[in-house]
């Protein structure tokens, strides 16, 4: 029996609890936590994304090595027995897997120590928004400054992930140059760049669709849309102006400035519509 009355002292407190959030505007929260489960979706997606797209690069890079190798021990030492050509394969397998075993967990390990500093850092802000959601609206009881804070944690958490997540995958293809040739190098990054931007739309594509069905406010879908949208403006303008830096670091900084104040605009307009 006292089980029961305690349930039900924990249900009404509950139910307390969800009428002070519906009377202080329960909309702004559930955006905020919405926004917020919508970030870490993309970035714990993205950091699979650029583990694989890295262990990828580094297989290709390390398969076309040893055919190299094989094809100029065989080519230009042709008089070499079979068994030396054999044990010269082997070593240079055996230390290529090697380097790929050290490549593939020192970017698991950057992939989730961003993953998980990005998390902790959403579940902060979302707590510090929700709390003062709640006193500003039944203190002040003002609405517009409620939506400008929901602005403000929208624009710093697409910011910090979207720079997390390129310091990750600058820091990855680093890695993954640096384990092979130059000229291998060059190519890798390159084309590591162009899977991980492709894979980044890809991601975005899929959490519009998943927030889209799953969430059923159209104020909440719009907040997301503008989520996952200045998450992609993002994404095109850290790329352009790491693309762009080794040609003139000015222009760089123009463009993601202007990139920057236009994500900002864009979000302010959609939210006060809202």
């Amino acid at each position: 029996m006292a089980v029961v009355e305690t349930r039900a002292s924990h249900l009404s407190d509950t139910v307390g609890w969800f009428s002070l959030l519906q009377t202080v505007g329960v909309s702004n929260v559930h955006a905020v936590a919405v926004v917020a489960a919508a970030v870490v979706v993309v970035v714990v997606v993205e950091g699979v994304v650029v583990v694989v797209v890295v262990v990828v690069v580094v297989v290709v890079v390390v398969v076309v090595v040893v055919v190299v190798v094989v094809v100029v021990v065989v080519v230009a030492v042709a008089e070499v027995v079979v068994v030396e050509v054999v044990v010269v394969v082997v070593v240079v397998v055996v230390v290529v897997v090697v380097v790929v075993v050290v490549v593939v967990v020192v970017v698991v390990v950057v992939v989730v120590v961003v993953i998980v500093v990005v998390v902790v850092v959403v579940v902060v802000v979302v707590v510090v928004v929700v709390v003062v959601v709640v006193v500003v609206v039944v203190v002040v009881e003002e609405v517009v400054v409620v939506e400008v804070v929901v602005v403000v944690v929208v624009v710093v958490v697409v910011s910090s992930s979207s720079s997390s997540s390129s310091s990750s995958s600058s820091s990855c293809s680093s890695i993954s140059s640096s384990s092979s040739s130059s000229s291998s190098s060059s190519s890798s990054s390159s084309s590591s760049s162009s899977s991980s931007s492709s894979s980044r739309s890809f991601v975005v594509v899929v959490v519009v669709v998943v927030v889209v069905v799953v969430v059923v406010s159209s104020s909440i879908v719009v907040v997301v849309v503008v989520v996952v949208v200045s998450r992609s403006i993002v994404v095109r303008s850290s790329s352009s102006s790491s693309s762009s830096s080794s040609s003139s670091s000015s222009s760089s900084s123009s463009s993601s400035s202007n990139s920057s104040s236009s994500r900002i605009i864009i979000i302010f307009s959609i939210i006060n519509v809202i």
